[in-house]
């Protein structure tokens, strides 16, 4: 299978192939997976640090939620996350895309969240990740407001 410029086989699943940007990364022309491509994979095309970075942006914001303690809040906190991930660059914002996809997926069918409910978060998620897009330099609280409920603490 072709992804880009990069063979990825699904039978190993391992890219057979060589990082994408050649020598601009460097001599190694497998950073993409910490130098060892036959102990380490990289499947998303993703480097681990845009993978942290988006975990950093969504847990953050959950933790946030948690302790606002806000009904309606999840919404906001949500294109909150989206978009900081997505003013750290594209690689972020489609990690963050995929985890937010992945979490929705798991309330919908393993938690027993509504399909409304579900679909309104991955609203907000695009809707971060849009705004960061079209307006990198605004803050994401800024952008987000839309979405913040009444009476949700300002320090958000």
């Amino acid at each position: 299978m072709l992804a880009g410029r990069r063979w990825f086989s699904p039978w190993v699943l391992r890219w057979l192939s060589h990082d994408p940007i050649g020598y601009d990364g460097g001599v190694n022309l497998f950073e993409y997976v910490g130098g060892n491509p036959v102990r380490f994979v990289d499947p998303s095309g993703l480097g681990p640090l845009d993978i942290a970075q988006a975990v950093r942006d969504l847990s953050r914001n959950y933790i946030d939620m948690r302790n606002a303690n806000t009904i309606g809040a999840d919404k906001y906190f949500h294109c909150k996350a989206q978009c900081q991930a997505a003013q750290r660059g594209i690689e972020t914002a489609v990690a963050a895309a995929n985890l937010g996809n992945l979490r929705e997926i798991f309330d919908e069918t393993i938690k027993g969240d509504s399909a409304q409910s579900c679909n309104a978060d991955r609203f907000a998620n695009q809707f971060g990740t849009i705004s960061a897009i079209i307006d990198p330099k605004t803050s994401c609280s800024i952008l987000c407001d839309i979405f913040r409920p009444i009476g949700l603490n300002l320090k958000y």
